[in-house]
């Protein structure tokens, strides 16, 4: 029975160890190496209001935030740098999300895509940028609405760091 008890004891001992181990991963993964893609650095952060006229962002798609039903979402700065940000990155990846649907859902169905995220919307830039034109099956609006997608992705690109989207 005492070596019953023992077993028992260092199995436990083991999977405490285990499971102490594995939240120390997933902290690591979480803090260390993931938290750059969700977090806006300070140096990347809007200092200044965006103004039409700095002209920074093309006309269709100045026009297409400003006229949406989310266009508080979609509210524009300059950063440091002088790249053309969002105040909000998320509100605005979520709010060009629900607005070009169209586009986005034609990429993931009919171009097998199939994982427009946060941290994964590069590729959706190239397609639209250097593929979609050549695609034969995609309709107008599909065209149209995934090269403003491209745009608005851009513009989300430049809030976080370059290693955080490549």
């Amino acid at each position: 029975m005492k070596k019953v008890g023992k077993a028992v004891k260092a199995a436990l001992i083991g999977v405490l160890c285990f499971i102490i181990l594995f939240l120390a991963c997933m902290a690591y993964i979480w803090f260390g190496v993931l938290q750059k893609y969700y977090n806006v650095p300070e140096d990347k952060k809007a200092v200044t209001a965006y103004t039409q006229d700095m002209g920074l962002v093309d006309d269709d798609v100045y026009e297409f935030m400003q006229n949406s039903e989310r266009a508080e979402k979609y509210e524009l700065g300059v950063n440091k740098a002088g790249d053309v940000v969002f105040v909000k990155p998320r509100s605005a990846f979520n709010a060009a999300k629900k607005d070009l649907k169209t586009g986005w859902k034609y990429v993931d169905k009919e171009l097998g895509e199939k994982h427009l995220s946060k941290t994964f919307y590069v590729r959706y830039i190239e397609i639209a940028e250097n593929e979609i034109d050549s695609d034969k099956n995609a309709s107008k609006e599909v065209k149209e609405q995934l090269k403003l997608l491209a745009k608005i992705f851009r513009i989300y690109q430049n809030s976080f760091p370059e290693k955080a989207y490549r």
